[in-house]
């Protein structure tokens, strides 16, 4: 164990850091914690978002849990290791009362009567029991236990009946279940066949490495953790080799910052650049598990460039600590320097070089770039044709740090025009009259991306025959903040900030720079109908073209004492 760690009376240790931090956010978020007796809230977390007590698993129950492990596994004074204890009870509770008749819980901003929801909770609570009786269960926490006992015990059941919304619902569901059974062993026949069906449907892991969602700011920790508890509790088979798979996939996602690139994914944190707190505890626990020296030290380094971490992250952290030991390695950064890896089945590839890396994916926004903190969220081609006139590759081909993206044009009736039927038609039939008229077709818009990822740059090569006349552009989405300067002069891109490019033009952060070339003078046509919507926290370069393109665009990056 390392040297700076909190050990509690039961031998379970937190590592100095996460207890630290843990401590800071149990004791900030009590505040918000009602103590009143006569209150039928009494317990409860009041989220400061929604106004009202919220029982779930970064609410009140991850308050609970983490009030309990402090109250275990600190060295602190009995007084407070008392007060942690009675607030832990105060809330479990509270949680226990908060359940509808179907015996589920709330997600109150979106999810009511949620059997998933009610899955983050028990999982919470059970692998907290788990713990404590690994190391024996300190007399402040026998009433916690109790009332955890209870609330899994009328729970889990309905829970498992429950369904679920999303993919990775279900290994929640069946690990929380998992959980509850290794607690209650009495109960473990009773749950098993709901386990067992939801098992049955087979790991959703892809030979990439992705879960569907491909989620790494979010869901993969999710599924991940699940696994893991799948893995230690019932050895299901291929549960940690696909943990581990989608951790080191996760790892090729990662910018030189260790900021995630979730362009791949298909949830909320699509389009995000973070670095993913919520992983940290996983590549600690499968490192451990796995002997695996690479997942450990990047479970120190994603720490050490961690920022602020909501409750719910500290505490697994500090759970996973208390379980496996905390994590002792290098801080540095032990992926290569240097990579380039094609995900086949994502239709995408990852580059990297130094500071400098790249996404290149068949999608619109097919190309994303990041130096530092200079960020490009997207190059996306777009003709102003109705209907069809974005870029939507169909096909992707990838080399020796190349890829070749192509569209022979979208199917249906576009581009092109209806004609008349020379027949009446109601007023309510258009759509229905559809099938039955002739088009007059114009040539398909057929578009050819080359993306070359060098030493220091991408290159980006875009051919369309198009229409004469037809007007078109090249749009790369940069992070709002950037300073772009060129063309002598020098301004702060705002939010939502729309600017034509001519020639060049070099984009600052406050470490890194990268210059941009290939602008364009073919017109001056603010926001054309039907393109792209630009997306909050970033400003738009425009680059103008016309009918035919054949166009090459460049973004390279420049040593920051090279332009100032």
């Amino acid at each position: 164990m390392p040297a700076e760690a909190a050990t509690g009376s039961d031998g379970a240790t937190i590592g100095h850091d996460t207890a630290r931090a843990l401590r800071a956010e149990v004791r900030r978020r009590a505040f918000r914690q009602v103590r009143d007796a006569g209150r039928s809230d009494d317990g409860a977390w009041i989220s400061p978002r929604l106004g009202i007590a919220d029982p779930g698993h970064n609410g009140t129950a991850a308050f609970s849990c983490a009030a309990a492990l402090l109250a275990a596994c600190d060295d602190q004074p009995s007084s407070e290791r008392a007060e942690l204890a009675e607030r832990a009870t105060a809330a479990v509770r509270f949680v226990l009362r908060a359940r509808r008749d179907s015996g589920l819980l709330d997600l109150p901003a979106c999810n009511p009567d949620s059997a998933p929801d009610t899955g983050f909770v028990l999982q919470q609570l059970a692998a907290t029991l788990l713990l404590l009786r690994r190391h024996g269960v300190p007399p402040e926490l026998e009433q916690w236990e109790r009332d955890t006992c209870a609330l899994l015990e009328g729970t889990a059941g309905a829970m498992l009946a429950g369904g679920f919304h999303t993919p990775n619902h279900r290994w929640v569901i069946a690990s929380a279940a998992a959980l509850a059974a290794a607690v209650l062993p009495e109960h473990a026949e009773e749950w098993e066949p709901g386990i067992r069906a939801i098992l049955d449907e087979g790991l959703d892991i892809d030979a990439d490495g992705f879960f569907p969602e491909r989620s790494v700011g979010v869901y993969d920790a999710v599924t991940d953790r699940a696994l893991l508890f799948l893995h230690l509790l019932r050895g299901t088979p291929g549960a940690l080799d696909a943990a581990a798979h989608n951790l080191r996939t996760d790892m090729v996602l990662l910018d030189a910052s260790l900021r995630a690139d979730s362009s791949l994914s298909s949830r909320q944190d699509r389009g995000s650049r973070a670095v993913p707190v919520s992983l940290i505890d996983l590549y600690q626990a499968v490192g451990t598990l796995r002997d695996d020296c690479e997942l450990l030290s990047m479970s120190i380094a994603l720490e050490r460039a961690a920022g602020a971490a909501e409750l719910h992250e500290l505490f697994w952290r500090a759970w996973t600590d208390a379980y496996f030991g905390a994590a002792e390695g290098t801080v540095s950064d032990p992926r290569p320097s240097r990579c380039w890896t094609v995900f086949a089945g994502q239709g995408a590839a990852r580059f990297r070089d130094g500071d400098l890396t790249a996404t290149v994916r068949r999608a619109p926004s097919f190309v994303a770039v990041a130096h530092g903190d200079v960020g490009i969220r997207s190059v996306q081609f777009f003709q102003a044709v109705h209907g069809v006139g974005l870029f939507v590759p169909q096909s992707a081909e990838f080399g020796d740090r190349r890829a070749l993206l192509t569209s022979a044009g979208a199917p249906g009736r576009r581009p092109g025009y209806e004609l008349p039927l020379g027949e009446p038609v109601r007023p309510d039939g258009w759509d229905a009259s559809l099938d039955r008229r002739d088009v007059r077709r114009l040539p398909p818009l057929e578009v050819t991306a080359e993306v070359a990822c060098e030493p220091a740059a991408v290159d980006v090569r875009l051919t369309a025959p198009g229409m004469a006349g037809t007007l078109g552009a090249i749009l790369i989405d940069v992070d709002a903040g950037l300073v772009a300067d060129g063309a002598g002069l020098a301004f702060v891109l705002r939010e939502g900030q729309e600017l034509f490019l001519a020639g060049e033009v070099v984009l600052r952060g406050e470490t890194h720079a990268v210059r941009v070339t290939g602008g364009a003078t073919a017109h001056r046509a603010w926001a054309l109908r039907d393109s792209p919507p630009l997306h909050d926290g970033y400003a738009r370069i425009v680059i103008p073209v016309t009918g035919s393109v054949r166009h090459r665009v460049r973004i390279e990056t420049l040593n920051m004492g090279s332009h100032l």
